[in-house]
């Protein structure tokens, strides 16, 4: 049962990491996005 809780933590702390990595990729596609609209 230990195990697959350890699993299970560290599949959420993956899990986060990976949306927090997408959001600040989303944030940065934006900026350049809104960068060129404005430049346009």
């Amino acid at each position: 049962m230990d195990d697959v809780v350890g699993k299970n933590g560290l599949m959420q702390r993956l899990l986060k990491d990976v949306m927090q990595q997408l959001l600040e990729a989303e944030k940065l596609f934006l900026k350049q996005h809104i960068f060129v609209w404005v430049l346009m």
